[in-house]
């Protein structure tokens, strides 16, 4: 899912996590490991800024996750979201792109970029 013009892309899976592809033909698949600071493996939701390929946003059921840097690392983004943790969904807004909604079982949250 969500794939970067030149074809490296993301996808989920119910056993490994979230995989990183990184070759257009599937040779290169990398797992991102629970080191990396993605501490869930079960992966509700993926997405990429629109702008910048390195931002990937994660939404899991244990919740909220950004890396900076093409998924080699990440941090947790769950300061205001009343405590939950179930991500089920994100999307960037198009108007913004530096803006991400991430809907949860208590409602729609809105992270926005400093």
């Amino acid at each position: 899912m969500d794939p970067r013009q030149d074809g490296t892309f993301f996808y989920t899976t119910t056993s490994e996590g979230l995989v990183r592809n990184a070759t257009p033909d599937c040779s290169s698949l990398e797992k991102i490991p629970v080191e990396s600071g993605l501490t869930n493996k079960f992966l509700k939701a993926v997405i990429r800024h629109p702008d910048n390929p390195d931002i990937v946003y994660a939404g899991t059921a244990n919740g909220f996750f950004v890396s900076y840097n093409n998924g080699k690392t990440w941090g947790e983004v769950n300061s205001g979201l009343l405590g939950a943790q179930t991500i089920y969904s994100l999307a960037v807004d198009s108007n913004d792109p530096d803006t991400v909604y991430a809907a949860t079982p208590y409602g729609v949250f809105r992270l926005e970029g400093k």
